[in-house]
């Protein structure tokens, strides 16, 4: 029955640019990604994407704030209550056979909890919602916690100039939604070397941190900007999805081993992007 909720409030309270839907992958939006700037950069135009990395997500959500957020978008009142109910428990580190004093907690979301992906959603909306409604022209994209941003046009000082304001204005809502974005982890990728340049002057003036690189790993692809086609993640991805073949193989139940392998080595494999 709550499962049957979930899946009611997902479909119907679920935004537009959200890709971590029933139905979808981080391969697809992996995908998507990668198709918008081989397509822009066909037509001719300017595109500059930006992809932010959120520091301890999944620790620093306040929970009042998730209260806030979860009135905001008529999430199941008692789902949400028995969730909280989990998250504000008291917690203590236990290590080699010595536990530590009791802790009570105000942030955090368990990422155990058949919900966390909800919760996890659901803050990013409230931050999302009013990028949306700030910049219309902006293309957003959300998997969970993994947020990507971007804006094409024929003038790369329009794109470059509207994109950093864009950064500016998603640092100030996330910093009222009290998340942290790593500076380090999140940047920039562009078209052209001289759209990143008009990006990165444009950005200085406002705050610095956001550099524009050559690619940014974005859910198991590699976003060049379609400079060039890079398989790195592909191919680590691969490796990775043909060591855990290899595990599941000593496995010696048929019935644990075909489980394993569709939900180890199979899922890896299949979210390699070409």
């Amino acid at each position: 029955m709550q499962r049957l909720e979930l899946e009611e409030w997902c479909e119907s309270k679920a935004r537009f640019w959200d890709k971590a839907v029933k139905g979808s992958s981080a391969l697809q939006a992996a995908l998507d990604a990668l198709v918008r700037d081989e397509v822009a950069q066909e037509e001719g135009l300017n595109r500059l994407s930006l992809f932010w990395d959120l520091e301890k997500f999944y620790d620093t959500i306040a929970l009042h704030k998730l209260i806030q957020a979860g009135r905001e978008f008529e999430y199941p009142a008692e789902l949400l209550l028995l969730a909280l109910r989990c998250y504000l428990g008291p917690r203590l580190i236990v290590w080699m056979g010595t536990a530590g004093d009791w802790m009570f907690p105000n942030t955090s979301i368990c990422a155990g909890c058949i919900q966390a992906n909800n919760m996890a959603r659901m803050t990013m909306y409230v931050v999302l919602d009013k990028m949306h409604v700030m910049h219309p022209q902006v293309e957003l994209s959300q998997f969970v916690d993994d947020v990507k941003m971007a804006e094409e046009g024929v003038c790369k000082y329009v794109v470059a100039w509207e994109l950093a304001q864009v950064g500016v204005d998603f640092r100030k809502e996330c910093r009222e939604m009290m998340l942290k974005i790593s500076d380090g982890k999140s940047g920039a990728v562009a078209s052209s070397l001289e759209v990143g340049k008009e990006f990165q002057k444009a950005l200085r003036r406002k705050y610095g941190g956001i550099q524009v690189k050559e690619e940014m790993r974005y859910l198991g692809g590699d976003s060049t900007g379609a400079k060039k086609r890079s398989v790195k993640a592909a191919k680590e991805r691969e490796s990775a999805a043909d060591k855990r073949q290899r595990r599941v193989g000593t496995i010696g139940l048929d019935r644990v081993k075909s489980r394993t392998w569709k939900t180890a080595a199979w899922a890896k494999g299949t979210t390699t992007c070409p």
